[in-house]
């Protein structure tokens, strides 16, 4: 089963928390919202923003956002966006439920965030091909933020050092102390294949390369410490020049 499949399951499930139908642990509901201010500025919302989100959730992320510009397209699973429209306030927002893959669009937007969603995806020409469409939907002068992605090498990095380490330990103290919620998620993300256990330093300078000539400007972003997953994972921020 295709994690976008999994994720509608889970949307369902009355027994999870918003952050755990999200792919979070629940330990981690204060660092999500940290994570809403940090979209905040890297995409520089504008209160006059079309804005377009890929893989959306049930709303940890889309709600706060959503009330910051003029519109928002909400594209995931169908049990994910039910789920959604009994969260999310009377605000302009469109929704467009399948696979990002085959949803058709006839509109381009200022800005566009992708968050935790391209690790899902099955292989690299499928990221590849994620960034493609979501590129010819950005318009000019507009950002793409495609955000969480794990990075091997960083997260190798990380785990070396004396930090890591320590963090390790603690981490490792602290799902135990809630061991059904771990091994939920660990069969949650062993369940589908995905692209999570290829993504390196070197495909991530190759996405740079690809999408800077091909007249984008794209940068490596880190991730503050503070946000669930921000000792190694990072974001790519796409500008499309005027």
């Amino acid at each position: 089963m295709k994690h976008f499949d999994i994720y509608g399951v889970k949307a369902a499930d009355e027994s999870l928390s918003f952050t755990e139908m999200s792919g979070r642990y629940s330990i981690q509901a204060e660092g999500l919202k940290r994570t809403v201010a940090d979209i905040f500025l890297k995409l520089d919302l504008q209160p006059s923003d079309r804005l377009l989100d890929i893989g959306c959730g049930v709303g940890d992320l889309t709600i706060p956002l959503s009330m910051t510009v003029a519109e928002t397209t909400c594209i995931d699973h169908p049990a994910i966006l039910e789920r959604l429209k009994e969260r999310i306030p009377k605000e302009p927002v469109c929704y467009m439920p399948g696979d990002f893959a085959h949803v058709k669009i006839g509109k381009s937007f200022d800005k566009i965030m992708a968050y935790g969603v391209v690790v899902c995806l099955s292989s690299k020409e499928e990221v590849i091909s994620f960034i493609d469409k979501a590129c010819e939907l950005l318009a000019p002068g507009g950002r793409m933020l495609l955000g969480d992605f794990v990075n091997l090498d960083k997260k190798q990095r990380f785990l070396s050092s004396k930090t890591g380490a320590e963090f390790s330990q603690q981490w490792e103290k602290l799902m135990a102390s809630g061991a059904r919620e771990v091994n939920a998620q660990a069969a949650f993300h062993q369940s589908a294949e995905s692209v999570f256990h290829q993504i390196d330093d070197g495909f991530i300078c190759e996405l740079l390369l690809r999408y800077r000539r091909r007249g984008f400007d794209v940068y490596l972003l880190p991730q503050p410490c503070n946000l669930p997953f921000g000792h190694t994972r990072e974001d790519i921020l796409f500008a499309r020049p005027l």
